[in-house]
C-alpha cells in the first residue's frame, strides 16, 4: 500500500493548513501562497506546531525549526519518542564560543551540553554492572577502572553567543543561552528537507 499521501499529506490537507496559518498565525497573511503551502508541508512532514513556535517562516529564509521544535524532534527520533532532552548551560568565553573577533558588541557566551535520557540511563546501567564485577574481581579501585572501561557518558555539545545588534525581541542573554542550546540540539537530531534551526526570534519571524 502506498502510504506516501498520508505522509506527506493530500493537497486539501495542505491547503487547509495553509490556509489556518495565514488566520491564525501573526503575519501570516504576508505569506504568498506557496510560503504558506511549504510551510503546511513542512508540519505535516515532521509534525511540528507552526501555532505554538515550534516551526515558523522567515521571509527571504524560508521555513525555520525552532528550539521548542528541536527539541520534539530529539524526544521523538531517538528511542522510538521515549527519549527527552535535559540541558546544562554554563557561560564560556568568546573564544571558546566560537566569537569573530570584529565582534565588538558581545552581550553573552554560553556552553550547552544537552543529556538524553535513555543515554544517561544506559551508561548508568553499565558503569554499575562494570563495578560490581570489578569488586567481584576484587579491584583496588572498581570505579576508577569502571570509568576507564566505560567512558564518558554521551553527551552533546554546544556554543551560542549574542550580540547587542542582534534582530531580536528576545532578552540577549536568553537568546544566546538558546542558540548554545539549538547548536547542541542539531548534533543530535535529523531535520528534513535540510531546514535550519533559527530561535534568534525578530520582527519578520511569520
Amino acid at each position: 500500500m502506498n502510504t506516501t499521501i498520508e505522509v506527506y499529506g493530500s493537497e486539501k490537507d495542505l491547503d487547509q493548513i495553509a490556509a489556518r496559518v495565514r488566520l491564525m498565525v501573526k503575519g501570516g497573511k504576508s505569506l504568498a501562497d506557496g510560503e504558506a503551502r511549504a510551510l503546511a508541508q513542512i508540519a505535516q512532514v515532521t509534525g511540528l506546531n507552526p501555532f505554538i513556535g515550534e516551526l515558523w517562516y522567515i521571509p527571504g529564509k524560508g521555513p525555520m525549526v525552532g528550539i521548542a521544535g528541536a527539541r520534539r524532534l530529539f524526544n521523538e527520533q531517538n528511542n522510538n519518542g521515549a527519549d527527552y532532552a535535559f540541558v546544562d548551560l554554563v557561560v564560556c568565553s568568546a573564544d571558546e564560543a566560537g566569537v569573530p573577533e570584529d565582534v565588538k558588541d558581545l552581550v553573552a557566551a554560553f556552553r550547552a551540553e544537552v543529556h538524553s535520557s535513555t543515554a544517561t540511563r544506559e551508561y548508568q546501567r553499565m558503569l554499575l554492572e562494570t563495578i560490581e564485577a570489578l569488586r567481584a574481581a576484587g579491584t583496588s579501585d572498581p570505579f576508577g577502572q569502571a570509568r576507564e572501561i566505560v567512558g564518558k557518558k554521551p553527551t552533546w555539545i554546544g556554543w551560542g553567543y549574542s550580540r547587542k545588534s542582534d534582530q531580536s525581541t528576545m532578552n540577549k542573554v536568553q537568546l544566546a543561552r538558546k542558540r548554545a542550546e539549538a547548536d547542541a540540539l542539531k548534533k543530535r537530531i535529523i531535520v528534513p528537507f535540510g531546514i535550519n534551526l533559527d530561535i534568534s526570534v525578530h520582527d519578520n519571524v511569520i
